[in-house]
């Protein structure tokens, strides 16, 4: 499946967009260059795209 990557901040904004990742059945593993955010709590959204 693909599924496209987003972060968001800790009160809801989009900080940055990763792009689509092709993701199999099981276990992934995605890096992600974070190190210009600053300091804080995010979260991660993956949305499934057939």
């Amino acid at each position: 499946m693909n599924g496209e990557l987003s972060i968001y901040d800790g009160i809801g904004q989009k900080v940055q967009d990763f792009g689509m990742f092709n993701l199999k059945e099981g276990e992934n593993e995605i890096k992600l260059n974070v190190v210009e955010l600053p300091v804080g709590m995010y979260f991660i959204q993956i949305i499934r795209l057939w």
